[in-house]
């Protein structure tokens, strides 16, 4: 089940770890629920997605009281198209919250253009089609560029954030060092995370397929 906090808690993440982020791409935003709040933080967002939805009622309620008190949110644009067809180097930052389909597109696009990004997966989606469990699937997406980091966020559901700075300027939590022997998965604290190695890449594929019948 979702929560339906999540987006404003990862919108506060990511202006704690990226304090330095103003133009921000949020893949796969949809109804532009995170946009919003990250616009409410001060930051430029950009909604990244092939589909044309509307802003849902409650934030056209709000923005339009927001306006009337003369308040100036940064306004929040859309391009409605696949993040492969954009170019990622305008922005200081790309973050996806659940993108499905979209998820491993986005960290490659980050990687081949050197933006900053933070990614919540949720489904399993990789683009050759291989089976993984969540667990496999968030150390594969990991795996992709070393030195990236991960945070367990307070939200229910799907909620490890994947992290990655080419501009050296993510601010660490809580003051904590880093902790590269700590499982990348432990509950309850944030930290900076080791990259997998292919014996974990390779067990989170095996647990993900079928047990063989035995004869």
């Amino acid at each position: 089940m979702g929560d339906k906090a999540r987006a404003e808690v990862f919108a506060s993440f990511i202006c704690e770890t990226f304090p330095e982020a103003v133009s921000i791409a949020d893949v796969a935003g949809g109804h532009g629920d995170l946009s919003y709040w990250l616009a409410m933080s001060g930051c430029d967002p950009t909604i990244i997605d092939p589909r044309a939805a509307r802003f849902p009622k409650w934030i056209q309620r709000d923005l339009r009281k927001r306006q009337v008190r003369g308040e100036r949110p940064h306004p929040m644009r859309r391009i409605v198209a696949s993040v492969e067809d954009v170019d990622l180097c305008e922005f200081d930052l790309v973050v996806a919250l659940h993108p499905d389909q979209a998820t491993e597109p986005t960290v490659l696009g980050c990687l081949a253009s050197g933006v900053d990004f933070v990614v919540v997966p949720c489904c399993v989606f990789p683009i050759d089609g291989t089976r993984y469990t969540q667990e496999g699937w968030v150390n594969y997406l990991v795996s992709l560029a070393p030195g990236t980091q991960c945070a367990q966020l307070p939200i229910r559901g799907a909620n490890m954030a994947i992290f990655s700075s080419f501009r050296g300027c993510i601010r660490r939590h809580m003051g904590d060092p880093p902790a590269p022997t700590v499982p990348p998965h432990a509950p309850g604290r944030r930290f900076a995370s080791r990259s997998p190695s292919r014996a974990d890449i390779e067990k989170g594929k095996e647990s993900a397929l079928p047990a063989t019948p035995k004869l």
